[in-house]
């Protein structure tokens, strides 16, 4: 089953046609696709470039040089170009390769359009010249001739003096020597038409068809391999993306929260410096009562106010202790003396 047996035909014909305007719509839709797929990747490295380009300005260098979170970080944004570079090369590749040779391959079948319906016209002319027009013509001069033959024949059976009975027979004989000669050409005639008749149907038309059914395979290979390229090229998980990604996933994979600070540390720390604490100035006794310096004076002035200040104190130790046991927030009482907890 092909082309040169299904359809040989002029409803076969109108369905090749049909077919080749179709195929080409759907080939310029891929050109489409590819060019705008070439426009996408173009604009998304463009992007990356960008916000590798701001990164590079300071912002991954924030948390301080010997930060690894912010190596880690540089060493995405590094990655992240090259993945730019690498699109972009992509972009070019996919409208030098691929899309190159769809358009080209477009032109192609246009031309193989043009060329199958201007032979098949060819064909069918010549078909019509010899099956029609020739045997038309050849077949109403035969008839001509015959009616001369047969006028000629009745005035030499009519004619009764001997002179015009040697004429009408000599015009006679000249007669059907041309009607018996453009029979042998009508004969050949009708012979070459049903050659051209077999030759055209069971050998012309179906190499043409044939011929056209190898072209329109050999190109549907050629557009294979194109969508083959394409994918290939625009494919995210190619080898040079993938590594490129694991790059950036070792680079995440070396935080360590433990050691995140320890640079931070080696540069900025020191020994602890504490400042002095606070002590009793004894210069306040100078020119007061004989008091003892650091102690608490209890007399029947304070004793109230000590005994006081002592419930509460407890009071706060025990409801401190009961919130920690229960996850409870710890109570904010206030006393004027020992003041807010």
């Amino acid at each position: 089953m092909g082309f040169s047996s299904e359809l040989c035909s002029p409803q076969g014909h109108g369905a090749v046609q049909q077919m080749q305007e179709a195929e080409l719509r759907l080939l310029e839709g891929m050109r489409k696709w590819m060019a705008q797929r070439v426009k996408s990747d173009r604009e998304y490295a463009g992007l990356l470039h960008h916000m590798s380009l701001q990164d590079s300005g300071g912002q991954s260098r924030s948390s301080g040089p010997d930060s690894p979170v912010s190596q880690s970080w540089a060493e995405i944004t590094s990655q992240t170009e090259g993945l730019s570079r690498l699109l972009r090369q992509h972009a070019e590749d996919l409208n030098s390769g691929p899309l190159s040779k769809l358009s080209l391959l477009i032109r192609e079948r246009q031309q193989l359009r043009k060329t199958y319906s201007e032979q098949w016209q060819q064909l069918q002319q010549e078909l019509t010249k010899t099956h029609n027009q020739d045997i038309e013509k050849l077949k109403s001069q035969y008839r001509a001739l015959a009616r001369d033959s047969a006028q000629a024949r009745r005035k030499y059976q009519e004619a009764s003096k001997d002179k015009d009975r040697d004429k009408a027979k000599d015009k006679y004989v000249r007669s059907l020597w041309k009607l018996f000669a453009h029979h042998n050409r009508y004969v050949l005639g009708v012979r070459a038409a049903q050659l051209h008749h077999q030759h055209h149907h069971q050998l012309m038309l179906p190499s043409l068809l044939q011929s056209l059914q190898d072209l329109h395979e050999e190109m549907v290979h050629i557009l294979k391999e194109i969508l083959q390229e394409y994918l290939e090229i625009s494919s995210l998980v190619q080898d040079e993306v993938v590594a490129i990604h694991r790059e950036m996933a070792a680079a995440v994979a070396r935080i360590q929260p433990e050691a995140e600070y320890q640079g931070f540390l080696r540069q900025y720390g020191s020994a602890p410096d504490i400042p002095p604490c606070v002590t009793f100035d004894e210069s306040l006794l100078e020119e007061g009562e004989q008091l003892e310096p650091g102690e608490l004076q209890l007399n029947e002035l304070t004793v109230e106010s000590v005994q006081h200040t002592c419930v509460v104190a407890w009071l706060l130790g025990n409801q401190a202790c009961l919130a920690l046991a229960v996850g409870w927030p710890a109570p904010a009482l206030h006393h004027p003396v020992l003041g807010r907890e």
